[in-house]
This record gives C-alpha cells, sequence and structure tokens, in this order.
C-alpha cells in the first residue's frame, strides 16, 4: 500500500500516485497530474465510520465518472484537504 498523504507532504510534485484497489486481484497503479483535478469528492459510510475511514475520489477535466477512488483511507481527510490545496 502507498502512504499517499506522506508522499504528498515530502514532495511538492504536481503528480499523485496512489494505489487504486478494484473488484480485480491485483492493485492497479493510477497517475494524475493535480493540475487537471477538476472535481474532489470525501464521503464516508456507515461501515466507514464504524472502521474510522473513508473515501476521496478524483475526476480530471471532460470526464464524468470518478478516474480514481482511494477508499478506506484512515487519513482520507487529511488527504482530501492536501490534494484540494495542491490542486488550485
Amino acid at each position: 500500500m502507498v502512504d499517499v498523504v506522506g508522499d504528498l507532504q515530502k514532495n511538492r510534485q504536481t503528480i499523485l500516485r496512489p494505489c487504486s484497489f478494484t473488484s480485480g486481484f491485483l492493485p492497479e497503479m493510477a497517475e494524475i497530474l493535480l493540475d487537471r483535478v477538476d472535481s474532489l469528492q470525501k464521503g464516508q459510510g456507515p461501515l466507514n465510520k464504524m472502521f474510522k475511514n473513508g473515501n476521496v475520489r478524483i475526476m480530471i477535466a471532460g470526464s464524468s465518472k470518478p478516474d480514481l477512488s482511494i477508499i478506506d483511507s484512515p487519513d482520507y481527510l487529511a488527504l482530501y484537504q492536501l490534494i484540494r490545496e495542491r490542486s488550485r
């Protein structure tokens, strides 16, 4: 698992390189330019509240569905704030 919040705090790069787990057996790597972020969403369902984690969804310009979903992240609020600040 990649420490996304730590990577964003250490590097002031414009590229976000987290792992996103989908409905397969292997994780997929994704790379998104932060200056292309069009919409950013955070969320927490009932199970997320129980386990004290949440989800962040990132959409880039020209897309109607999330390009990257970071799910069940314990630091989802900090991650959301960092991406929001650096994508402006």
